[in-house]
């Protein structure tokens, strides 16, 4: 996204990808004539985001389905999450109305509280509280109550009923992901940059606590034990994806200051990580509760304990499936230390097919079933007070100059995709010196 536009306001872009295609998490699989990617995915954004910046670049973002339910469980039953209201629509009636109306950068306050803290100081009930903490565990990966954080999750709710005048708003973008990232690398080539697949850089180059270049190594290689010095690429101006967790391992030592080394790894503590195990499971009818395309979620199930989320990707996309097949897809907010222990793995994935069995009868029929893990990689850091805002390392670093870090585990706001993609904005507009027209409503970190 940040090479794109780039691209587009006339810089010179070379984008180095260590894989063989580019997206990251979003990577398609292909099994038994079903996609599959490495953890299920839809797009959260109203319009201001990451579609904004797709009309900009001269390309478009089609929206293809869109979620029309949201069933929650509770108490062994699935009711639709506006139930949980239960008649006091006045408040949050109320609450709704302060969001609209407060600056996204007042919630900056709110970093270090929970959501619940923020909802009780307004007079909110069960019911109100019960509501904003699904769509939390839905978006965030977080599972308590305590770990839900005020302004991570007041940002989203503020940007969907100010934008869209509902809660949530969530789609598949018409052809996928592959064609999105596809246009994003059309972008760059059509604007005379550079797109490298599977190459990795190992180094920053730094002269003076500036930037000059990096040393990129091929991934591919005639022998599994060959070394290679590498390709030396001149630049005044790095932009890493890194996850912090990795980002360490490319720059210089005691260049960075101490303090902002300090953040990095306080946030890139294994505890700290967004995770999930979850199950792909290919059927011949739509594993739902009432809607095809609606987008499940719980606080907890009967064996399980764990908070998760469950979609019918094949409603929102007939293409992820073989003619007449559906493809069910559903995750588990787990901590990164259990997800590797194999004891606990195998034990939790038992009760998982078990608790599904009984949320989702159509379950028992499946054709097919997977089971993976959001751990390596995570689904990024966890959306705890104290994890947020500005407890996150910014995303220019101190001291170096022309150094930036667009990683959706730096700071940031928003959701998955969408999220990274305003960050990127923000970084890009810092670079440009100035911001872009195009995005005088758009609402950056």
């Amino acid at each position: 996204m940040a090479a794109a536009l780039l691209s587009k306001l006339g810089k010179r872009v070379i984008l180095l990808e260590k894989n063989r295609q580019l997206g990251g998490r979003v990577r398609p699989f292909h099994y038994e004539g079903y996609t599959l990617d490495l953890g299920p995915h839809l797009l959260e954004d109203p319009g201001s985001g990451i579609c904004k910046i797709y009309e900009f670049l001269g390309k478009k973002i089609e929206v293809g389905a869109v979620s029309d339910g949201l069933p929650v469980f509770v108490d062994g039953k699935w009711q639709h999450i506006g139930q949980l209201i239960r008649g006091n629509k006045s408040t949050l009636k109320s609450i709704i109305r302060e969001l609209i109306s407060t600056d996204y950068h007042e919630f900056d306050k709110y970093d270090h509280i929970p959501l619940r803290i923020w909802l009780t100081e307004r007079n909110a009930d069960r019911g109100v509280i019960d509501y904003f903490e699904f769509l939390a565990t839905l978006e965030q990966i977080t599972d308590r109550w305590y770990d839900h954080s005020a302004s991570e999750n007041l940002y989203v709710r503020k940007m969907h009923y100010q934008e869209k005048g509902v809660a949530g708003y969530s789609f598949w973008p018409k052809g996928g992901y592959n064609h999105l990232l596809n246009q994003l690398s059309d972008v760059i080539v059509e604007n005379k940059g550079v797109v490298r697949t599977e190459m990795e850089v190992s180094d920053i180059l730094l002269s003076d606590n500036r930037v000059c270049g990096v040393i990129a190594v091929p991934c591919s290689k005639d022998l599994p034990n060959e070394y290679s010095y590498g390709e030396v690429l001149e630049s005044s101006i790095i932009i890493s994806t890194l996850p912090v967790w990795d980002v360490l391992k490319i720059i210089p030592p005691d260049i960075l200051p101490s303090w902002y080394i300090d953040i990095i790894q306080f946030v890139a503590r294994e505890e700290n990580k967004a995770c999930w195990i979850g199950i792909y499971a290919g059927s011949e009818e739509p594993i739902i509760t009432k809607s095809e395309r609606e987008l499940c979620a719980w606080l907890k199930t009967p064996r399980t304990g764990l908070p998760g989320f469950s979609f019918s990707l094949s409603s929102y996309d007939n293409s992820v499936a073989p003619e007449g097949k559906h493809l069910f897809g559903c995750g588990f907010s787990s901590k990164a230390a259990q997800i590797q222990d194999r004891t606990w793995l195998r034990g939790m994935f038992h009760n998982i097919e078990a608790d599904l069995e009984d949320m989702f009868p159509s379950f028992k029929r499946t054709l097919w079933r997977k089971k993976y893990t959001v751990v390596e990689p995570a689904f990024g850091i966890q959306g705890r007070p104290g994890l947020v805002g500005r407890f996150r390392p910014n995303f220019v670093a101190p001291n170096v100059e022309g150094l930036y870090f667009v990683s959706d585990t730096f700071r940031g706001r928003g959701i998955g995709i969408d999220k990274v993609s305003r960050t990127a904005l923000s970084c890009v507009e810092i670079i440009n010196g100035k911001r872009i027209p195009f995005f005088e409503r758009t609402w950056r970190y």
